[in-house]
This record gives C-alpha cells, structure tokens and sequence, in this order.
C-alpha cells in the first residue's frame, strides 16, 4: 500500500501543520516518525527528501549566480594598466 498522503499546506503559508508531511514527496508524517528538518521550516520524511531538497536549491542559486554575471554591466574600460 502506498503512503498515505497528507493534507499539507500550502507552500509560502506558515502554519502550525508544516510538520505533518514530507514537503518534497508529500508523504504524512505521524507522531513517532523521524522528521528531517531543513532551514526550520521545511520537513522531511527521509535524508534522501531533504538531500534532494537541498541539491535542488544549491542548483537553482547556481543559476542565479551565473544569469546575473552575464546580465552585470561590463567595463568600458580598456586601457593599460601599466
């Protein structure tokens, strides 16, 4: 049987049920459960949730960085230095 899947929040709401499902995978987490916290706001149902998480934001910023490298205004100068 699959797990059940939780009646999570909406994402960017706070609420008081953020910790009763995996945020990634949606998976409801009970009492008793191991929860895998990340930034404290986000939970997680397993190490492999949270990574996937993690890898997926690491990426973004990534991309981020590099657009805004190529979009920066480049030097008009282009004399000698010495």
């Amino acid at each position: 049987m699959p797990p059940e899947e939780a009646k999570c929040p909406e994402e960017g709401s706070p609420s008081e049920e953020f910790l009763s499902c995996c945020y990634s995978c949606k998976k409801k987490l009970d009492n008793g459960d191991h929860i895998y916290m990340y930034r404290g706001d986000k939970a997680f149902c397993s190490f492999d949730c949270r990574s996937e998480e993690i890898l997926g934001e690491d990426d973004s910023d990534r991309l981020d960085d590099n657009s805004s490298r190529n979009c920066s205004p480049k030097s008009s100068f282009h004399g000698n230095l010495f």
